[in-house]
Parts: structure tokens; sequence; C-alpha cells
């Protein structure tokens, strides 16, 4: 067969197109990997880490090629590219046979023989990725993994000393690329891969599952062990910091065409794809077709089974209710439809065989209603009923779902309690059960007020018998009953001395809302740029009649526990406001004021609304007020507190978390919420002076915290040399007493006016 002439031209000529193109493009690039070049061009050393970098036949592509050459073509440089490993551009650079290495990740050890350029492309840090199959949710979990790295690579390093600090034990796999990393994840061969954020979703694999753990944060530059390179270095520091600054530049858009959605290197779809999809359209028709004469027969026969089965469904319901009915009347009470007293005891055996095997703590109280024989002699029987069974379900709403209810007869109810860690959570739920009386019942028109004495016992602690526990309970009622009424005993006449300060320390807190015994004393916080003081921590402070200045970590939980802790924050919180307000008098408005909110206060409702009112009341900015919260409270995901937190964002408080790196330390979630600050806590500021891991954490976070967009504080700092270290690691602000312990409202503006003089003096 003969090919028209023309049609042959046309053929030939796209044959040695296609031939040419690539033939020309790798001779261009092998001219710039060999050869003598001019002292004008600049010999820059890549290596391949898509996206950043890649090689094709077109030459070096990727996020740096795009930065290198708009550089270039504004200083009129020429670029030679030598393309090697990274472990022999380092040899060369160190000897100097190439000008300048591109991608180069900063260290103390490089930058002894290195000169780096100031502004940092990019921020990198490690990830682990766990194998499908295999459970990693924290580095503890690495222990015996066999963990897959990057042959010389600072992740991998960095991995073996996190390893270490953990004593953590595990089987590195060391190889050429990071391609072949996560190939082995993808087969199986290993149990994780440690890679860079990049090549994580560069070579993303299905089996692949990126977990939370990040380290080792690090900034990637331009490098040089030329001296004469330093024109050049300062050059490229210029652009990177015009280019950051203008939304639309080759930054930004390298940005996003590197490192968009995927990450992954541009690629064209193949020229046969329509074949595929026109073959994939119609399979999928005949599917559908197939499809629809099915479902035809299928409804045919289901209609019939349908009618069947209801059938057979109805006599099954019959039977269970009148089973339901039969268990109804022997184990509830057909006035309260609680559980009666065969019930009870059936429960209770069971909640006791329970504590037994798992060595726990179950509560049995024993309530009795006060002067309920009046309401049944004033009102009649018919009224009584109908009191027992709205106090049935006031008690109902405040059970555990683990928890009884009973009513053993008349007005006596029980309830057990399994489960619990401690007396103090008996304590607790009765005082609910006390409130819960504390609203008028309505019968009919008349309004009458209840209230209860409730006996505790504790198993194991007081009887170990089920008979001789009610009847513990049943006395420790009547000791309630005999103090007054309203009230309740435990029946151990030796309560624990701990629980006995502990309930006394909560009388005394209550009394000391009612008298006025708390005050706030103010921390000052320093910046470490030059602006002087910003602002301060509210510190609560209890002065007790007689025991004095009581510490917070004594009463605050004591306070959460009892609930007034939702008292007590409202009264800080208005506090902070109106002393705000009495140093705006004073010429202080620039001072911001932070302080702590408890876990149990986000949890209640109406949060928000109390701390908007105070500063409408004291005509107070909320930008000035900011809230310090703990990292448990991040990690609850509860949607309630997020939506809290968001709308305190949305109102311009700031939000900070305190004590960071105590507790969970996940820098993962603080994407998701509205953060911005970091408080690191004083151990770490404590111990970075001696110990380098702990130094090495603190300059993480540092680094990972403005990579955040979030402000550091450091607590704690007593030192000199604490100050300049968290100077030279980059920590925004500090607070501590070095600089000034809490102080009374009255002395903070003296001491502001002295800062001020020492300052100008």
């Amino acid at each position: 067969m003969r090919l028209h002439p023309t049609l042959a031209a046309v053929f030939w000529l796209l044959l040695l197109s296609l031939a040419w193109a690539p033939a020309q493009a790798q001779a261009q690039f092998q001219t710039l990997n060999s050869g003598q070049v001019s002292g004008e061009t600049l010999r820059v050393g890549i290596y391949v880490n898509p996206p950043l970098i890649g090689i094709d036949a077109e030459g070096p592509r990727g996020l740096v090629i795009d930065l290198l050459e708009d550089a270039a073509r504004q200083e009129g440089w020429k670029i030679h590219y030598v393309a090697a490993s990274f472990a022999e551009l380092l040899e060369m650079g160190q000897n100097r046979e190439i000008d300048l290495i591109a991608a180069i990740a900063y260290t103390p050890e490089r930058a002894q023989v290195l000169q780096f350029n100031r502004e940092a492309m990019l921020t990198n840090w490690g990830v682990i990725y766990r194998h499908r199959d295999v459970v990693v949710d924290s580095v503890l979990d690495l222990a015996g993994a066999r963990i897959a790295v990057k042959a010389g690579d600072t992740h991998a390093r960095a991995l073996e000393s996190l390893l270490r600090e953990f004593n953590v034990q595990a089987e590195l796999h060391p190889v050429a690329d990071y391609r072949e990393v996560m190939q082995l994840l993808a087969h199986g061969e290993v149990d994780a891969a440690a890679v860079n954020r990049l090549v994580g979703r560069q070579f993303r694999v299905p089996e692949g599952i990126p977990t939370h753990i990040i380290f080792n944060p690090v900034e990637l530059h331009f490098a040089s062990a030329r001296p004469e390179m330093a024109p050049v270095l300062q050059a490229i520091d210029r652009h990177l910091r015009e280019l950051k600054t203008q939304p639309g530049s080759m930054y930004h858009l390298s940005m996003n065409r590197w490192l968009g959605d995927t990450g992954e290197m541009p690629r064209q779809l193949p020229g046969w794809h329509p074949v595929i999809l026109a073959g994939i359209v119609l399979l999928t028709l005949l599917v559908i077709g197939l499809a629809l004469f099915l479902r035809q027969q299928i409804r045919h026969h289901t209609r019939a089974l349908r009618a069947q089965s209801e059938a057979l469904a109805q006599e099954v319901r019959e039977r269970e209710q009148a089973q339901e009915r039969l268990n109804e009347l022997a184990y509830s009470d057909s006035l309260t439809h609680l559980p009666n007293r065969t019930l009870f005891q059936d429960r209770l055996h069971q909640a006791m065989e329970y504590a037994k095997r798992h060595e726990r703590l179950i509560a049995l109280l024993f309530i009795d209603l006060d002067d309920f024989k009046r309401v049944n002699d004033s009102l009649g029987h018919a009224a009584g009923d109908r009191l027992l069974q709205e106090i049935a379900r006031r008690f109902g709403r405040v059970l555990r779902e683990t928890d009884t209810l009973a009513r053993l007869g008349g007005d006596e109810f029980t309830v057990i309690l399994t489960d619990i860690q401690r007396p103090e959570d008996a304590v607790t739920f009765v005082r609910k059960l006390l409130d819960t009386l504390r609203a008028p019942f309505m019968l009919g028109e008349q309004s009458i007020t209840m209230s209860a004495s409730i006996g505790i016992t504790l198993y194991p602690s007081d009887d170990t018998a089920e008979a001789d526990l009610l009847k513990d309970a049943d006395t420790a009622m009547y000791q309630a009953k005999s103090r007054g009424k309203n009230t309740f005993d435990f029946y151990a006449p030796e309560l624990t001395q701990s629980v006995r300060a502990r309930l006394t320390m909560e009388g005394d807190l209550r009394a000391a809302l009612d008298t006025n015994q708390f005050l706030l004393h103010y921390q000052p916080i320093v910046s470490l740029n030059g602006a002087g003081v910003q602002g301060l921590e509210a510190l609560v402070r209890w002065q007790h009649p007689v025991r004095g200045l009581v510490p917070p970590d004594e009463f605050i939980p004591v306070a959460e526990d009892s609930g007034l802790i939702h008292e007590i924050g409202d009264w800080v919180i208005d506090a902070a406001c109106a002393q705000l307000a009495q140093w705006d008098a004073r010429g202080l408005s620039h001072l911001t004021l932070a302080i702590n909110l408890s876990p149990v206060q986000f949890r209640r409702d109406g949060l928000v609304s109390r701390i908007a009112r105070r500063l409408r009341q004291h005509s107070i900015a909320s930008e000035r007020l900011h809230l310090e919260i703990t990292e448990s409270l991040l990690m609850e995901q509860n949607r309630h507190v997020a939506e809290t937190l968001q709308t305190l964002d949305a109102m311009g408080i700031g939000l900070c978390i305190d004590d960071f790196g105590t507790g969970y330390s996940a820098l993962n979630y603080l994407r998701h919420f509205p953060i911005r600050q970091l408080k690191v806590d004083r151990s770490f500021v404590e111990d970075m002076l001696h110990a380098e891991d702990t130094r090495a954490l603190v300059r993480a976070i540092v680094l990972m915290a403005h990579a955040l967009r979030l402000e550091v504080v450091a607590e704690g700092v007593e030192e000199k040399s604490q100050l300049e270290l968290l100077r030279e690691m980059g920590c925004d602000q500090v607070q501590g007493y070095l600089l000034s312990r809490p102080l009374p409202a009255a002395e903070i503006p003296g001491w502001i006016e002295s800062q001020r003089l020492r300052i100008v003096s």
C-alpha cells in the first residue's frame, strides 16, 4: 500500500519533529551539564525533589526553577544547571565546583561550611505515613515498627533523634530516594514511612495513610561555599521578599501551580483516553439496562414476600408486647414505672459483682422525702401520687445511663451509682438530686416545696452484703434527717479526712463568694521586639480569713467539681473588665488583659453572652481581652466548644493555649481553631538551658507556631540567660519573676512607669 505523496510528506515531517524535539531538549540539557562555562554563568546544583525540582525531557522544572529563573531574568544571570544526587551536590559545593545549591534545608552543621540566603522559600517538615493495616496514633506506637527512610535525609536523622528521645526501638530501612520509600510502604514491606510533607503528596499511595506525627521543621534556602556568591544570595533574598508581598507574583503563581491541590508534576492526558471513555459509557449503559430488568423481577417477588413478612412481624410484635406487660408488672413500680424492689435488688447484685471483678467503687443512696405525709393528709392521696411521679421524673433527668433509680415504696427511693472514682463523686450527684427539688411543684392551683434526706453508703468500703448495704444507707439517711433534713450523710462515721477537708473547702468557697474574699493579681507580659509592656495576665487569689492566701491549684479543682467555678469565673471576668476601665482612667488604655478559663466553663451555655455583657457594662473593647485555655479543650472535638471559640474570635477576643507542650501538643489540631497565641510552659523554659532536647523542642515550637502565624509567649522566665536564648529563638513575648512577680492592681501603673523611665535612661 502506498501513501498519497502529500500525506507521505506530512507523515515524515511529523515523525522527524517528534524525533527531533526530545533530542534537541536532551542536547540542551547535556550542554548545561558538561563543558566549561563563562564567569558570568551561575553553576546551580539541583537534585530531583518533586514538586520543588523535577527533570524531564525539557530540562529542569518545578517551584525552585521558576523562582530562580525569574530572579535570573531580572538580574541578567545565565543559569547552568548541574544535576546530581544530594550527597554529590554537598561535596561539589564544599569543593567549590558549583556556585549555588538549590532547595537545601538549613541546619547548624551545614552553616559551618556553607553560607545561606536569609529569606526561606518555604517551610517543610517531616511526616510519618502508616500502612493502612497498622495503627499509629503517636510516636510510642512506632515501637518495633519497620520504618522506611531516605538515606542521608535530614528527616531520617531527626526521626532517629525523636525515637531516642522517647526511648522507642524501631527498625529503620534507608533507601535511595523518596519514591522507593513510598513503594516499600505500598507493598507492605514496612509498617511506616518517614518523608517530608511535599513528597508525601507527590508520591501518594492508597496504602499510605498520613498520621498526626509531624516533626523536624526546616526552612529551604539557596546556599554556597564561595564567599563571592554573597551578592547573589542577597539578590535572591531581595526578590523573594518582594514576590511574597505581591499576591499575584511569580512566587504565589508557582506555589499554586506546583503545590496546589496535589503538588504533583503536571501531566497531559493520553491521546487514547476518549476511546476508553466511550467504552466506559457503553458499559455503563449496558449495566443500567440489566439493572432495570433485574429490578422489575425483584419487585414482583418482593411484594409477595412483604405480605408474608408483615403478617409474621405483627405476630412477633403482639407476643413482645404481651411479654413486656408481664415484665413491667413483675419488675416495675406501677405508679412511677421505675424499677421496683425486686428489680432493684437484681441491679444491686449485678453492680456489686461488676465492682468486685474490676475493683471499682459503687455508691448506694437511700432517699426519703421530708414531710411527705403532710401532702397526703392535706391534699389527698391522688395529689401525693402526682407529686411522686413528678419527683421521679426530675430525679431521672440527672441520672447517667449506667445508674439505677428505683422506688421501694411510699416516699422512699434508692439510687445505685456505678463505677465512681471517689466518694466526692457521690456527693456531687447527691447535690444534683437535692437541687432538682428546689423548684416548687404545682399540684392543681397549689404550690408545694419539697426536700429530701439522703443516706450514702459505699461498696466495698462499708459492707459487702446486699442486705447490709441497704440497711447502712437507711441508717445514714436517718442520720441526715436528724441533722435538720434537706441534707445528706455518709454511713461511715469516720469519713475519710480528705473527703471531709474537701467538703469543708467547698463550704468555705461558697462563703468566700458571699463575703468577697477573692482578689486578682497581675503579672506583666513584656514584648521582645522593643514594644515594652503590652499586656498582663490576671491571676485569681483567695484571701482565706484563717489560712491566708490559698494557691489556685488547691481550690480550683474543688470549684470545678462542685460547679462553683462558674460563679468564680464570672467574678473574675467582671473584676478584670472593671480593672481595665480603671486603668483607662490612668492613661493605660493600650493594655490587654489575659484571664484563664476552665474547660468546665466552656461546656456551660451562655459563656459568650456573659463575657459580652461585662465588656459592654465597663465600656471595654473586646480586642483588649484575651482568654487562656488548655490543650485538652481542643482535643475534645466538642461542637459546642468549637462554636464558642469561633464566636469569641469573631468578637475580636484573643485566644491563647496555656501551658503548651504539657498536654497533647498536636500542632495539627491548631489549624482548625482560631488560636492567636501559644504559651510555652514554664517547665520547658526552666530546662532548656541544661537539656539540648528541650532547647530543640522549644525552638521547634517557635518555628512551627510562626509558620502557623501564631505568637509565642514564654512563661516562668527567671534568669537573664533564659531571656536571651528566647530572644535568639524569635520568641515574641515573655513573663516571669525576672521581669516582675504578680502585683496588686494598685502597683501596676507605678511598675509600668518605672520600666519606661529605665528604658529612657
